[in-house]
């Protein structure tokens, strides 16, 4: 029997169940299923700004169509926000399946940034609420969970979606690079080496507290003209030719691909002024 990933696994199940469009806000552990979702023609994802707009849409699609609205957001942040309108889903009657993602399981134990234990904050406001842990467990999930959904009377019901463990780091690598190379092709024969570090490796080898995906804290005096410190805010460092570009920079990792955009135009003035990079 050929392997079968848990993103390949939820999306074939969602198939089967009718499901055409999937609504969501995605975040950093929602990576795999948008990678899977790039690979599944015959799910279209519709991307909200908030995840309340996500919830509304998803409500309002269900009741239309008589069919599941499948919705995602992202972790505890993105659950939060997405609240108040799941109170109006549970009061419509909405057949719809939210899920979110989750930090690795053997993670969890230290409880990093943007975790909390989802399916408690998500029970007041569904019909059944669980967690994934082992992916041999989600097919049975999702279908009791979409039955749960349309069982009189329907409603919303919860799934948290853990991301990949250890043993899918490689697997991850070379789905981030099939992904840049499609905007930037051969890129990966200008690769000498690479290396991918899940949160709990960079806690286990840097200290990093609870490996946070900011690469340090968006706090007050790490902000603006001190990040990462004082000196290097403009994203130049002492040694020729080396620049900083990710979420250590300004303005961290809370607005996507910014840090990266800044220090390209950085890069682009400091050429067009002649001077060495």
């Amino acid at each position: 029997m050929p392997y079968i990933t848990g993103k390949q696994a939820f999306l074939q199940i969602l198939k089967q169940e009718g499901v055409s469009i999937m609504f969501g806000n995605p975040g950093t552990t929602e990576l795999p299923l948008m990678d899977g979702l790039a690979r599944e023609p015959g799910i279209h994802y519709v991307l909200a700004l908030q995840e309340a707009v996500a919830i509304a849409m998803a409500d309002a699609y269900a009741q239309a169509s008589g069919g599941l609205a499948a919705v995602n957001v992202h972790v505890s942040p993105g659950l939060g926000n997405a609240m108040g309108m799941l109170y109006d889903a549970s009061k419509s009657g909405a057949p719809m399946l939210l899920t979110a993602g989750q930090h690795d399981q053997g993670f969890n134990v230290t409880e990093p940034i943007l975790w909390s234990d989802l399916p408690p904050m998500a029970a007041p406001l569904v019909k059944w609420s669980t967690e994934a842990r082992r992916l041999e467990d989600l097919p049975r999930i999702v279908h009791r969970a979409i039955k749960t959904a349309f069982a009189h009377p329907s409603g919303p019901v919860f799934l948290s979606l853990p991301v990949a463990d250890d043993a899918r780091r490689d697997a991850f690598g070379e789905t981030v690079l099939d992904t840049i190379e499609e905007r930037a092709p051969n890129i990966r024969r200008l690769i000498l080496h690479a290396q991918v570090l899940t949160p709990k490796d960079i806690e286990d080898r840097f200290g990093l507290s609870e490996g946070n995906i900011f690469q340090g804290e968006l706090s007050l005096e790490q902000l603006f003209f001190n990040r990462p410190v004082p000196g290097w805010a403009r994203y130049r460092t002492p040694l020729r030719n080396l620049w900083m570009c990710g979420s250590a920079t300004h303005p961290g990792g809370g607005i996507m691909g910014a840090s990266g955009r800044l220090a390209a135009l950085q890069v682009v003035r400091s050429l067009r002024a002649g001077k060495a990079a």
